[in-house]
């Protein structure tokens, strides 16, 4: 559930999208 602010907050940054989206990704594996 932590993820769901910081993807509002990445919204402003594209670079920040990627790496929550890569930890996302590493979260799940």
């Amino acid at each position: 559930m932590q993820s769901m602010p910081r993807l509002k907050h990445a919204c402003s940054d594209p670079n920040y999208n990627s790496n929550v989206f890569t930890t996302m990704l590493n979260s799940a594996l």
